[in-house]
């Protein structure tokens, strides 16, 4: 029941109940059972729930458009990220020479995240043992990450 005593189906907009995704079919099916819902009403309210069902129609097209684009953004983005971890995966196996360019980089941004501060900072030396005296590589690279994680610390 609406607030005013009326009752309003599910699958209207203001209606009680939840749709969850449908196929196309099930859409196309469900549009004209609301447009002869709609078509039905009494003529004074007619118009509003058409002008709802509009509205509620523009919602569904840009929440479709939203997705498309935000699904194009994410394959950019892992394609990005596919590259990023294919270097780190041949550095830390050691298949590819340090590149000076990244240290460059490195250097400009510590230099950048100076301030006050940044002395006074109390940092835990990373245990290089293991790879001390070996030309590449990081072979332990993921076992220190996880212990470092705050999650894998507890193990």
């Amino acid at each position: 029941m609406n607030v005013d005593g009326t009752h309003i189906p599910h699958f209207m907009p203001g209606g009680v109940g939840s749709v969850g995704k449908l196929t196309e079919d099930e859409e196309v099916r469900m549009g004209f059972k609301i447009s002869k819902y709609i078509n039905e009403l009494d003529d004074e309210l007619k118009d509003r729930f058409k002008a709802l069902k509009a509205l509620q129609d523009l919602v569904h097209e840009a929440d479709e458009e939203e997705q498309k684009e935000i699904r194009e953004m994410e394959i950019e983005f892992e394609n990005k990220y596919k590259e990023i971890y294919k270097l780190r995966d041949q550095l830390v196996t050691g298949k590819a020479d340090c590149d000076m360019a990244l240290v460059e980089e490195f250097n400009v941004r510590a230099e950048e995240m100076k301030d006050e501060d940044y002395d006074k900072m109390e940092v835990v030396p990373c245990d290089v043992k293991a790879i001390q005296n070996t030309p590449k590589g990081v072979s332990d690279f993921w076992l220190k990450s996880m212990l470092q994680h705050p999650v894998g610390s507890t193990i």
